[in-house]
């Protein structure tokens, strides 16, 4: 179950109401089965949910946790843009892609993966090649400590603790990250939750 705060746009009463899904207040909405229960309007739809604040103590609080959040979200931002800069985006066909850059030298694209080295002529232009690669490498691997400083790492519940946290305010968390499929991100926006999809390096060496 989802409650929503509505506002009817005709006498601006605000009101909460519980659906059984965000697809089904979408679908009631469609079909103008929303209605104002003061002046029977069907001009009913969502309003902006803001945190409630109660007294100056938590406004500070507030404010600073906003400001946080903010910063954070303007960073995985700025890695997002990175990644688009500097990456071909390939979709489904990216084990396929990988694989043919790695088993074919010869095809160059941009990638995270690094030329193999064969000849004196070829040297210089594979170091540059290799160096770009380290710089590009070296700056993901700077926004993924500053995700594992900021957020918690909750693997394979990403979602569930993503709902938990969006549904109970007073569940206190920091910021988490995990794994989550497509279809988790596609309904956990649905129902209004902030999450973002990002590229991510493993460390082998430790």
């Amino acid at each position: 179950m989802i409650k929503y705060k509505l506002k009817c746009k005709n006498c601006e009463i605000t009101f909460d109401s519980w659906f059984a899904s965000s697809k089904e207040f979408e679908k009631l909405k469609k079909k103008r089965l929303l209605v104002c229960h003061i002046c029977n309007s069907k001009t009913v739809d969502k309003t902006l949910m803001a945190p409630s604040l109660r007294n100056n103590k938590k406004d500070k609080q507030n404010d600073l946790q906003l400001e946080k959040y903010e910063n954070v979200k303007k960073t995985i931002k700025s890695y997002q843009k990175f990644i688009k800069e500097n990456f071909k985006f390939v979709g489904e066909n990216f084990a396929y892609e990988a694989r043919s850059i790695h088993y074919n030298s010869k095809k160059v694209d941009k990638t995270l993966m690094a030329p193999s080295l064969k000849n004196n002529k070829k040297d210089i232009k594979n170091n540059l090649q290799l160096d770009k690669y380290e710089s590009v490498k070296k700056t993901i691997k700077s926004y993924q400590k500053f995700i594992k400083n900021n957020f918690k790492f909750v693997g394979e519940n990403f979602a569930y603790e993503a709902r938990s946290i969006h549904y109970n305010p007073k569940k206190k968390s920091k910021g988490i990250y995990g794994n989550a499929s497509k279809k988790d991100l596609k309904e956990l926006k649905e129902e209004g939750i902030d999450a973002q999809m990002i590229p991510w390096v493993e460390d082998k060496e430790n």
